[in-house]
C-alpha cells in the first residue's frame, strides 16, 4: 500500500504494514497515553486489534492511499483513497444539517478509523483517565487463545470521534482538500465566533463548492477559523492581493508576447528588476474590472453613498477604502483609529468583498495562472 502523511518524530511509515501491525501502532499509542496517566497496561506487548469488520474493509486498510491535511491542532481531514473512491474521515467539525454537494455521510469502520487516527496523529482524548485506557485495553483481551479482537466503539470512545463523508458523485471541487474541508466547515459555522449572516455563509458555500480553483481557498478557512471579523476580512483581502500584478503585467504581455503565465512574468519582473505593483493602485484597477454590481455592493458598505457616473473614479474610491481598512487593522500607528464597527457592518462589508473575490477570479483567475499556448519570443528564457 502506498501512504503518504506527516509523522512525529521517530515514528516508522505506514508503508507496507498490514492490518494487525497497524493497529499495533494504534494500541500503542493508548498504552503510552495510559503509562503518561501512571497506569500500566498487563500484556502491554501482546498484540491488540480491532475486529475485522468485512474483507472489503480489511482490504481499504491494506491498499488504500491516504493524505492528511491539518488546519488546526483539532481540526484534520485525511482523504482516504481506494479503487476509485474517496472518503474524507474530518476531525474537529461537526456534521453539517446540509452537506456540501457531491458528499454523503459514510459509517466509521475499523480500516476508516484507524487510517484517520494513525495518519492525521490523533491522540486519546485528554479527558480520559488512564483507569478508562487500561479497561478497555485490558477488557475482552484474554490472551492469543481465543482473543477476537476489540469491538470499534469501545476503542473509539477513547479517541476525538470523527466524521465520515463519502464522494457519491464527482464533482470538481472535490479534488482539493481545502475545498473540501472548507465546504465542510462554512456548512457547519452555526456557532463559529464570527456572527455571519445566511448571506454570506451562502456566497463562501458557493466560493469553495463551484468557486473558481485558483482562489487561495487555506486563506478563506484561516479567516473562518479566526475569532475576529478583521481576520477574516484580512484573509478576504489577501485573497486579490494575489492578483494585484495581473493588470499591468496583463498590459505588458500585450506588447512582450510570452506563453508563460501572467503569474510567471511578475514573479520574474520582481526577481530580476525588484518591480512590484503598488497596491492602492493594483487594488483600483482590478475594481474597475468588476461587476459594477459588484463594486456598487462594495461601495455601498463601505459608506461611500454618492454614485458616481464614472467606474472607475468610483473604483479609486471604494479602493482607497478597502486599502485603509487593511492598513488600520494591520498597522499600529497614531494616524490609524480604532476601528469600531457592529457585526451588521462587518458582515456587510466582507460578505460584499468575498463577491468580489469570486467575481475577479472567475474573470482573471485563468490568465494569471495558465500559459497561453502560443508566444512570438522567447522571453521564458529570461
Amino acid at each position: 500500500m502506498s501512504f503518504r502523511h506527516l509523522r512525529s518524530a521517530g515514528e516508522p511509515s505506514l508503508a507496507s504494514r498490514n492490518r494487525v501491525e497497524m493497529s499495533k501502532l494504534l494500541f500503542e499509542r493508548l498504552i503510552v497515553a495510559a503509562q503518561q496517566r501512571d497506569v500500566e497496561i498487563a500484556n502491554a506487548t501482546e498484540g491488540r486489534f480491532i475486529r475485522r469488520l468485512s474483507a472489503e474493509d480489511a482490504d481499504l486498510m491494506a491498499g488504500a492511499d491516504a493524505r492528511v491535511l491539518t488546519i488546526s491542532r483539532h481540526v484534520r481531514m485525511v482523504r482516504i483513497s481506494f479503487q476509485g473512491e474517496a472518503v474524507f474521515c474530518v476531525f474537529g467539525l461537526t456534521e453539517p444539517d446540509q452537506l456540501p454537494l457531491g458528499l454523503e455521510l459514510a459509517d466509521l469502520t475499523p480500516a476508516i478509523f484507524v487510517i484517520g487516527i494513525l495518519e492525521a496523529l490523533i491522540q486519546p482524548l485528554s479527558a480520559i483517565s488512564g483507569a478508562n485506557i487500561r479497561d478497555v485495553i485490558e477488557d475482552s483481551f484474554c490472551g492469543a487463545a481465543g482473543y477476537e479482537g476489540h469491538e470499534l466503539d469501545d476503542v473509539a470512545k477513547l479517541f476525538p470521534r470523527p466524521s465520515v463523508f463519502r464522494a457519491r458523485q464527482h464533482e470538481p471541487y472535490l479534488e482539493s482538500d481545502h475545498r473540501v474541508l472548507g465546504a465542510l466547515l462554512v456548512r457547519s459555522y452555526v456557532d463559529g465566533p464570527i456572527q455571519l449572516s445566511s448571506v454570506t455563509i451562502e456566497k463562501l458555500q458557493s466560493i469553495f463548492e463551484s468557486g473558481s480553483k485558483f482562489i487561495p481557498f487555506r486563506n478563506l478557512i484561516q479567516g473562518l477559523m479566526s475569532i475576529s471579523w478583521e481576520s477574516l476580512y484580512l484573509e478576504a483581502y489577501r485573497c486579490m492581493e494575489q492578483l494585484y500584478a495581473e493588470p499591468r503585467v496583463s498590459d505588458l504581455k500585450s506588447q512582450w508576447h510570452s506563453t508563460l503565465p501572467l503569474r510567471d512574468l511578475a514573479a520574474l519582473l520582481e526577481r530580476h528588476l525588484s518591480w512590484r505593483p503598488k497596491e492602492d493602485d493594483a487594488l483600483s484597477k482590478l475594481l474597475a474590472s468588476c461587476n459594477p454590481t459588484c463594486l456598487t455592493r462594495l461601495s455601498i458598505a463601505l459608506g461611500i453613498n454618492e454614485q458616481s457616473s464614472n467606474q472607475i473614479t468610483l473604483a479609486e474610491r471604494a479602493s482607497r477604502k478597502v486599502y485603509d481598512l487593511r492598513n488600520s487593522i494591520v498597522h499600529w500607528r497614531p494616524i490609524h483609529e480604532v476601528i469600531n464597527k457592529s457585526d451588521t457592518e462587518w458582515d456587510d462589508i466582507v460578505s460584499a468583498l468575498l463577491e468580489l473575490v469570486g467575481d475577479i477570479y472567475e474573470s482573471r483567475g485563468v490568465p494569471f495562472f495558465e500559459a497561453t499556448t502560443s508566444a512570438h519570443s522567447d522571453v521564458e528564457t529570461v
